[in-house]
Protein backbone atom coordinates (compact mmCIF):
# COMPACT_ATOMS: atom_id res chain seq x y z
CA UNK A 1 0.00 0.00 0.00
CA UNK A 2 2.75 2.34 1.02
CA UNK A 3 4.41 1.94 -2.25
CA UNK A 4 1.37 1.80 -4.42
CA UNK A 5 0.37 5.38 -2.76
CA UNK A 6 4.14 6.77 -2.58
CA UNK A 7 3.92 10.57 -1.99
CA UNK A 8 0.50 10.32 -0.99
CA UNK A 9 0.61 8.16 2.30
CA UNK A 10 2.24 10.16 5.67
CA UNK A 11 1.38 8.33 7.82
CA UNK A 12 -0.18 4.77 8.99
CA UNK A 13 -2.03 2.91 11.56
CA UNK A 14 -1.55 -0.43 11.09
CA UNK A 15 -4.45 -2.00 13.28
CA UNK A 16 -7.42 0.04 15.71
CA UNK A 17 -8.15 -0.47 19.28
CA UNK A 18 -6.89 -4.30 19.97
CA UNK A 19 -7.58 -4.37 23.42
CA UNK A 20 -11.03 -5.43 22.54
CA UNK A 21 -12.49 -8.25 21.75
CA UNK A 22 -14.24 -7.11 18.46
CA UNK A 23 -11.42 -5.75 17.04
CA UNK A 24 -8.71 -8.54 18.19
CA UNK A 25 -10.80 -11.59 18.57
CA UNK A 26 -12.32 -12.84 21.77
CA UNK A 27 -10.72 -16.21 21.35
CA UNK A 28 -6.96 -14.71 20.95
CA UNK A 29 -7.15 -11.59 23.60
CA UNK A 30 -5.52 -13.46 26.32
CA UNK A 31 -6.32 -17.21 25.54
CA UNK A 32 -3.40 -18.31 28.09
CA UNK A 33 -5.22 -16.06 31.13
CA UNK A 34 -4.26 -15.18 33.79
CA UNK A 35 -0.40 -15.83 32.79
CA UNK A 36 1.71 -13.13 31.46
CA UNK A 37 1.92 -11.69 29.56
CA UNK A 38 -1.29 -11.96 27.19
CA UNK A 39 -0.58 -13.86 24.09
CA UNK A 40 -2.44 -11.34 22.42
CA UNK A 41 -0.31 -8.71 23.45
CA UNK A 42 2.59 -10.54 22.46
CA UNK A 43 0.95 -11.22 18.84
CA UNK A 44 0.46 -7.39 18.68
CA UNK A 45 4.04 -6.77 18.87
CA UNK A 46 4.62 -9.14 16.43
CA UNK A 47 2.24 -7.26 14.25
CA UNK A 48 3.51 -4.02 14.92
CA UNK A 49 7.15 -5.44 14.14
CA UNK A 50 6.05 -6.71 10.40
CA UNK A 51 4.15 -3.48 10.09
CA UNK A 52 6.88 -1.19 10.68
CA UNK A 53 9.54 -2.98 9.17
CA UNK A 54 7.45 -3.09 5.77
CA UNK A 55 5.98 0.65 5.65
CA UNK A 56 9.73 1.79 6.42
CA UNK A 57 11.04 0.11 3.52
CA UNK A 58 8.89 1.27 1.43
CA UNK A 59 9.23 4.68 2.55
CA UNK A 60 11.16 6.03 5.22
CA UNK A 61 9.57 9.14 5.68
CA UNK A 62 5.92 7.15 6.36
CA UNK A 63 4.96 7.83 10.04
CA UNK A 64 3.89 4.63 11.83
CA UNK A 65 1.09 5.59 14.49
CA UNK A 66 0.87 2.45 17.22
CA UNK A 67 -2.60 1.90 16.99
CA UNK A 68 -4.87 3.13 20.23
CA UNK A 69 -6.63 1.44 22.15
CA UNK A 70 -9.74 1.85 23.57
CA UNK A 71 -11.29 3.07 26.89
CA UNK A 72 -13.31 0.64 28.41
CA UNK A 73 -12.36 -0.03 32.32
CA UNK A 74 -13.05 -3.35 32.23
CA UNK A 75 -9.98 -6.45 32.46
CA UNK A 76 -8.45 -3.86 35.33
CA UNK A 77 -9.24 -6.99 37.56
CA UNK A 78 -5.60 -8.28 36.72
CA UNK A 79 -4.46 -6.34 38.91
CA UNK A 80 -5.53 -7.88 41.89
CA UNK A 81 -3.20 -10.81 42.52
CA UNK A 82 -6.29 -12.62 44.51
CA UNK A 83 -8.55 -12.07 42.02
CA UNK A 84 -5.92 -13.27 38.76
CA UNK A 85 -4.99 -15.83 40.74
CA UNK A 86 -8.46 -17.33 41.46
CA UNK A 87 -9.28 -16.83 38.20
CA UNK A 88 -11.87 -14.39 38.51
CA UNK A 89 -10.78 -11.93 35.87
CA UNK A 90 -10.98 -14.59 33.08
CA UNK A 91 -14.25 -13.64 31.54
CA UNK A 92 -13.30 -10.03 31.78
CA UNK A 93 -10.06 -10.16 29.66
CA UNK A 94 -11.84 -11.94 27.10
CA UNK A 95 -14.15 -9.20 26.75
CA UNK A 96 -11.65 -6.25 27.12
CA UNK A 97 -8.19 -5.27 28.35
CA UNK A 98 -7.99 -1.79 30.11
CA UNK A 99 -6.10 0.72 28.11
CA UNK A 100 -4.21 1.72 30.50
CA UNK A 101 -3.12 -2.28 31.56
CA UNK A 102 -2.65 -3.18 27.95
CA UNK A 103 0.33 -0.34 27.34
CA UNK A 104 2.13 -1.01 30.69
CA UNK A 105 1.97 -5.04 29.42
CA UNK A 106 2.88 -4.16 26.24
CA UNK A 107 6.10 -2.18 26.87
CA UNK A 108 6.84 -5.23 29.42
CA UNK A 109 7.34 -7.56 26.77
CA UNK A 110 10.79 -8.06 25.68
CA UNK A 111 12.17 -5.24 27.78
CA UNK A 112 10.35 -2.17 25.84
CA UNK A 113 10.82 -3.93 22.22
CA UNK A 114 7.57 -2.29 21.03
CA UNK A 115 9.39 1.16 21.71
CA UNK A 116 11.55 0.22 18.12
CA UNK A 117 8.46 -0.06 16.00
CA UNK A 118 6.36 2.58 16.37
CA UNK A 119 6.98 6.84 16.28
CA UNK A 120 3.85 8.20 17.03
CA UNK A 121 1.50 6.88 19.87
CA UNK A 122 -2.19 6.75 18.77
CA UNK A 123 -4.53 7.51 21.37
CA UNK A 124 -8.77 7.43 21.89
CA UNK A 125 -9.45 9.55 24.35
CA UNK A 126 -13.61 9.88 24.97
CA UNK A 127 -15.48 12.21 26.61
CA UNK A 128 -18.84 10.00 26.68
CA UNK A 129 -21.42 12.86 28.69
CA UNK A 130 -18.27 14.68 30.74
CA UNK A 131 -16.58 18.01 29.98
CA UNK A 132 -13.12 18.03 29.19
CA UNK A 133 -11.32 19.04 32.41
CA UNK A 134 -13.99 16.67 34.84
CA UNK A 135 -12.51 13.46 36.53
CA UNK A 136 -13.59 11.02 38.82
CA UNK A 137 -13.05 13.52 41.28
CA UNK A 138 -14.70 16.68 39.93
CA UNK A 139 -17.97 16.48 38.41
CA UNK A 140 -18.92 19.52 36.97
CA UNK A 141 -22.70 17.96 35.33
CA UNK A 142 -25.42 16.12 36.49
CA UNK A 143 -25.41 13.66 33.73
CA UNK A 144 -25.56 10.10 34.86
CA UNK A 145 -23.23 6.98 34.19
CA UNK A 146 -19.83 6.95 32.96
CA UNK A 147 -18.71 8.68 35.80
CA UNK A 148 -16.60 6.22 38.24
CA UNK A 149 -13.80 5.90 36.54
CA UNK A 150 -10.80 7.34 34.72
CA UNK A 151 -11.01 6.01 31.05
CA UNK A 152 -14.31 7.66 30.74
CA UNK A 153 -12.61 10.78 31.06
CA UNK A 154 -10.77 13.27 28.21
CA UNK A 155 -8.23 13.57 30.57
CA UNK A 156 -7.33 9.64 30.01
CA UNK A 157 -4.34 10.73 27.88
CA UNK A 158 -2.23 11.82 30.65
CA UNK A 159 -1.97 8.56 32.37
CA UNK A 160 -1.14 6.70 29.10
CA UNK A 161 2.02 9.32 28.87
CA UNK A 162 2.45 8.33 32.47
CA UNK A 163 2.85 5.01 31.14
CA UNK A 164 5.04 5.73 28.26
CA UNK A 165 7.87 8.22 30.89
CA UNK A 166 7.55 5.08 33.04
CA UNK A 167 9.27 3.03 30.09
CA UNK A 168 11.43 6.40 29.11
CA UNK A 169 9.35 6.51 25.91
CA UNK A 170 8.73 10.02 24.83
CA UNK A 171 7.48 9.36 21.47
CA UNK A 172 4.71 12.13 20.70
CA UNK A 173 1.15 11.18 20.63
CA UNK A 174 -1.72 11.75 18.77
CA UNK A 175 -5.40 11.64 19.06
CA UNK A 176 -6.46 9.39 16.33
CA UNK A 177 -10.15 9.43 17.44
CA UNK A 178 -11.73 12.34 19.97
CA UNK A 179 -15.16 13.28 20.38
CA UNK A 180 -18.34 13.38 21.98
CA UNK A 181 -22.12 11.54 20.63
CA UNK A 182 -24.98 13.98 20.82
CA UNK A 183 -27.93 11.82 19.45
CA UNK A 184 -32.00 11.64 20.82
CA UNK A 185 -31.68 7.98 19.08
CA UNK A 186 -28.89 6.07 20.09
CA UNK A 187 -27.72 2.50 20.04
CA UNK A 188 -27.40 0.47 23.22
CA UNK A 189 -24.47 1.59 25.12
CA UNK A 190 -24.37 4.75 23.84
CA UNK A 191 -27.50 6.28 25.78
CA UNK A 192 -25.27 9.25 27.28
CA UNK A 193 -25.28 11.01 23.98
CA UNK A 194 -28.69 12.18 24.97
CA UNK A 195 -27.15 14.09 27.67
CA UNK A 196 -25.16 15.86 25.42
CA UNK A 197 -26.54 18.95 23.57
CA UNK A 198 -24.91 20.57 20.95
CA UNK A 199 -24.07 23.67 22.56
CA UNK A 200 -22.42 22.07 25.39
CA UNK A 201 -20.32 19.49 22.50
CA UNK A 202 -18.94 22.47 20.80
CA UNK A 203 -17.86 23.86 24.01
CA UNK A 204 -15.77 20.65 24.94
CA UNK A 205 -14.55 20.59 21.60
CA UNK A 206 -13.34 23.83 22.19
CA UNK A 207 -11.88 23.44 25.07
CA UNK A 208 -10.29 20.53 24.48
CA UNK A 209 -8.78 21.93 21.78
CA UNK A 210 -7.64 24.47 24.49
CA UNK A 211 -6.19 22.28 26.53
CA UNK A 212 -3.97 19.92 24.21
CA UNK A 213 -2.52 23.32 22.57
CA UNK A 214 -1.67 25.10 25.65
CA UNK A 215 -1.13 21.54 28.05
CA UNK A 216 0.16 18.76 26.15
CA UNK A 217 2.63 19.89 23.20
CA UNK A 218 3.72 16.36 23.27
CA UNK A 219 0.20 16.24 21.57
CA UNK A 220 0.80 16.82 18.23
CA UNK A 221 -2.65 16.03 16.14
CA UNK A 222 -5.83 16.06 16.87
CA UNK A 223 -8.78 13.87 14.98
CA UNK A 224 -11.87 14.79 15.93
CA UNK A 225 -14.27 11.41 15.26
CA UNK A 226 -16.14 12.40 12.94
CA UNK A 227 -16.48 14.53 10.25
CA UNK A 228 -19.52 13.54 7.86
CA UNK A 229 -21.16 10.07 9.12
CA UNK A 230 -24.70 11.78 9.14
CA UNK A 231 -24.72 11.62 5.59
CA UNK A 232 -23.88 8.56 5.49
CA UNK A 233 -25.25 6.53 8.19
CA UNK A 234 -28.97 6.85 9.81
CA UNK A 235 -29.41 8.27 13.35
CA UNK A 236 -29.63 4.99 14.81
CA UNK A 237 -26.40 3.80 14.78
CA UNK A 238 -23.44 5.02 16.74
CA UNK A 239 -21.49 7.14 14.36
CA UNK A 240 -24.01 9.54 13.41
CA UNK A 241 -23.69 10.98 17.11
CA UNK A 242 -20.50 11.82 16.23
CA UNK A 243 -20.44 13.70 13.33
CA UNK A 244 -19.45 17.10 12.90
CA UNK A 245 -21.36 18.08 9.79
CA UNK A 246 -25.16 17.78 10.01
CA UNK A 247 -26.97 15.45 7.17
CA UNK A 248 -27.88 18.13 4.84
CA UNK A 249 -23.54 19.47 4.85
CA UNK A 250 -23.98 22.07 6.89
CA UNK A 251 -21.54 22.62 9.41
CA UNK A 252 -22.74 22.33 13.43
CA UNK A 253 -21.96 24.41 15.79
CA UNK A 254 -19.08 22.01 17.19
CA UNK A 255 -17.45 21.97 13.37
CA UNK A 256 -17.64 26.17 13.97
CA UNK A 257 -16.02 26.13 17.03
CA UNK A 258 -13.12 24.08 15.87
CA UNK A 259 -12.50 25.74 12.93
CA UNK A 260 -12.84 29.01 14.78
CA UNK A 261 -10.18 27.58 17.20
CA UNK A 262 -7.38 27.07 14.11
CA UNK A 263 -8.43 30.21 12.46
CA UNK A 264 -7.97 32.20 16.28
CA UNK A 265 -3.88 30.27 16.06
CA UNK A 266 -5.19 28.20 18.98
CA UNK A 267 -7.81 30.16 21.04
CA UNK A 268 -11.09 29.93 21.46
CA UNK A 269 -12.20 33.85 20.47
CA UNK A 270 -15.91 33.17 20.11
CA UNK A 271 -18.25 33.52 22.88
CA UNK A 272 -20.66 30.75 22.17
CA UNK A 273 -17.79 28.59 22.14
CA UNK A 274 -16.40 29.15 25.40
Amino acid sequence: MVNRYKGKVRAVEPWNEQNLAGEWGASRMWPNAPAAPPQGVVDFLALMKSAYVGVKSADQSVIVVLPALTPTGVGECWLNPDVRASGGCIDQVKIAIDDRLYLDLLYQVNGGEISRYFDVLGVHPSGYNNPPDDTPEKKTVSSTGFKGHPSFYIRRFQQLREVQQKYGDNKPMWFTEVGWSVTAKPVPGYEYATENSEAQRAKYIARLLELVYNEAPYVTNVIIWNLNFRQIVPEPDEKYGFGLLEANGSPTLSFQCAADFVKSGGKVSQPVCR
